[in-house]
Parts: structure tokens; sequence; C-alpha cells
């Protein structure tokens, strides 16, 4: 089968990342894929009306594919415009692979935002045609043999049936995870946490230090990453601000001197720094906020890497622990209760060794080639008929 991609490539993005590893676990099945990447720069030079034109390339290529596979992010099709520009240009697309008649799966990596109406008449038009345009993209999943939505989060799949998208159209799977990796449980007293992925608010940096300011002067924190090439996120200055003053954003203190040199920004790694700190890490943590994403290739990451992880009680995360318990989950926003569980997670080995064991379990479960098994079916007309018809819905692996 001859797949073509459309999605970001050769750049620091985790959905670039993401694309390279389905496409090789594809082509180690036997399939021709390509990708046909989102020139983010020149899209972002186009006037609105130029942004559907600058996707015609990509259109021009589908007769010569099988079968298509769309990676969806709101800000890959916005160009330097909104959520309401990405849905008319991704409509555009998606009716487009509709009528070729190819075989498609869409893999949504973010729910979609509220459409929030307006008091103006400018924006009560605006908010109906975004509405409108979204509606028309989910018709066309629906109506269209062959279509297949693919999720890694509850609240995604949530939300698409409320938006009218059948249940049996929408392949809910867990994010999947590289090969675990066979580590060996460090012989020294824990001290060494760390975050890994790009820097964003939501990752819960701030939480992080300070669980780290009352907890014993051994403990350091290293920061495995730097900002999005294209985030406007102040998330960094944050943190050097917190280092800097010990004054937080909400208005909180700490004494600086109860952070001073316990914390390490390292910016973005190449790929053996990454494994050569994540073999040095004791503790991983993943204190995320409530608008974390559904998905996170840094945690899938965290999870294979054979250390234990502390993360946030938020759904992307107890939709895995419900069936792997791999993660000693607090409650978001809640450093205390973070820094307890840190303490009593580096004095039980036992503990520590129950969590790896279950992370690689899930791991095995859920790896990419399993996924491409998956994507597969769900491309291949009589297998994804088969599929469909049976009234499974798409679930979590493992539940």
């Amino acid at each position: 089968m001859r797949i073509i991609t459309l999605s970001t490539h050769a750049e620091p993005c985790g959905i670039a990342t993401y694309d390279d590893r389905l496409r090789a676990a594809l082509a180690a099945k036997g399939h021709e894929c390509e990708v046909h990447p989102i020139d983010r720069n020149r899209l972002e030079s186009r006037g609105r009306r130029e942004l559907k034109q600058h996707f015609a390339p990509f259109l021009e290529r589908l007769g010569g594919a099988d079968a298509v596979v769309l990676e969806h992010e709101f800000g890959l099709y916005a160009g330097a415009y909104d959520t309401k520009a990405a849905n008319a240009v991704f409509r555009h697309i998606v009716a487009a692979v509709g009528a070729a008649r190819k075989p498609c799966c869409i893999v949504f990596h973010t729910e979609r935002p509220a459409f929030e109406p307006r008091r103006t008449l400018l924006g009560i038009r605006r908010h109906g045609k975004a509405a409108r345009d979204w509606a028309a993209t989910v018709r066309t999943i629906r109506t269209t043999s062959g279509m297949t939505a693919v999720v890694h989060g509850s609240g995604v799949r949530r939300r698409l049936v409320d938006d009218g998208l059948r249940g049996d159209r929408i392949l809910w799977t867990a994010h999947p995870l590289p090969a675990p990796a066979q580590a060996a449980q460090p012989d020294r007293v824990p001290g060494l946490l760390a975050i890994f992925g790009f820097v964003s608010g939501y990752k819960g940096y701030l939480t992080a230090l300070r669980a780290l300011s009352v907890l014993p002067a051994h403990y350091r924190l290293v920061i495995a990453g730097g900002p999005h090439p294209r985030g406007g996120d102040r998330a960094l200055e944050e943190i050097a601000a917190v280092l800097e003053t010990g004054r937080f954003p909400d208005g909180g203190r700490v004494e600086p001197a109860l952070l001073k040199d316990r914390v390490a920004v390292t910016g973005w790694l190449p790929t053996g720094e990454a494994a050569a700190l994540l073999e040095r890490t004791d503790l991983l943590l993943a204190p995320y906020g409530e608008n974390g994403p559904a998905g996170s290739g840094a945690v899938a990451t965290a999870i294979a890497a054979g250390r234990p992880l502390i993360a946030s009680r938020i759904r992307a995360f107890t939709d895995i622990t419900a069936a792997y318990p791999c993660m000693e989950l607090v409650a978001p926003d809640a450093p205390f209760e973070l820094a307890h569980a840190i303490l009593r997670l580096a004095a039980d080995p036992a503990r520590q060794a129950a969590l790896v064991s279950e992370a690689r379990r899930f791991a095995l479960d859920n790896g990419w080639d399993g996924f491409a098994d998956r994507i597969l079916a769900a491309l291949s007309p009589a297998e994804g008929a088969t599929r469909r018809s049976s009234g499974r819905g798409g679930r979590l692996s493992g539940t």
C-alpha cells in the first residue's frame, strides 16, 4: 500500500516526531510511506484567502496514493491566523480527500476549543462560520466510507461524539510508546528529578519548583527541554523569574536560596544526550495542569524510560492508569502533595519497581508496531469495514 501523510516534518515538533515514527512502523510492515511536509514558515506568509491554495500540491498527490493519514492540530493549518481559519482550511482538505475516495485516518492530537460567542456582529458571524466548518468536517468523516478519526484521549473522543461523530468511526488508543528501556534501579540515594519535553506552562514547572523548595537540599530538578520554536509561551521567563527573585506569577514567594544551584534548564537535547540524562534520573515528573494535552510524546517517552514517574491526576493520565498503574498520581497544581509523593516514592524501592514493571507492560502493549497494525486495519477497506460493522468503537489499548 502507498500511504501519504500530511504533517510537519524535519523540525523540532512533537507531531513531526510522531509522524516519523508512524511512517517507520508502517514501512517496516512493507508499505511505501511518504510525508507531504507542512511548511509552516511559508504558510505563515500567506493571506487568509491563500491558505487553502497552499495545500493544493498535497491534494494533487492524492491520485497516486492508496491511503492517507492526516495529522491534525489546529496550529498546523492556521498560518498566521486563528483556529477559525484552521477549521476552514481543514474542512477543505478533508472534503477533497473524501471526494477522492481515499481511505483516511485523521489523528486528532488535541481537543477542539469551545466556539465562544462574541458580542459584536462580526464576532457572531465568525463564531458561526467556525462552528459550521467544524461540523462539516465531522459530517464528512461520518458519511465517507473509509474515514476514521484516531484519538489518544477520552476527552477528544467525547468531544467528537458530542459533535456528531459515531463512536464506531473513532479509533481510541493510547499514545504509542517507544520500546521500553531496560534500566536498572540506581544504587544511590534518590535525588535527581527531571521533567522532559518542550517548555510549556501546562507542564507544571512552577508546581515542581514550589515542591523542590520544601524538599531536602540534595534534591535537584532538571528541566530537560527548551521553548517550542513556534510557541509564544512565557513559561521559561516565569521559571527564570522565580529562580532569580523567588516570586511566582500568582504573588507567592520562596526564598531564592532554597532553589539556588538546584535547578538546571538544558534547552533542547539531542537524542543521545536525552537518553543519557534519563539514565541518571532517579524520578521523572509530569505535574501537568488540567489544560494539558490528550496525549503527550514526552510522557510516552518517560513511561518507557525505565524510571519511576509521578504525574498529575488528570484525565490524560487516569485513562492510562485505569488499566496500567504505571504512575504515581497527585492532584494538579498541588506542590506539597507532589513533594510528599516524591519523598514517599524515593523511600520505597518496591513501589518504584512496581511502577517501572507496569510501565514496561504498558509500553510493550502499546508500541508503534501495534499502533501501525491498527492504522492499517482502519485503512484497509475489508478490515476497516469489519471493525466498523462490529459496533466496537476505539478504546484505550488494554481497557
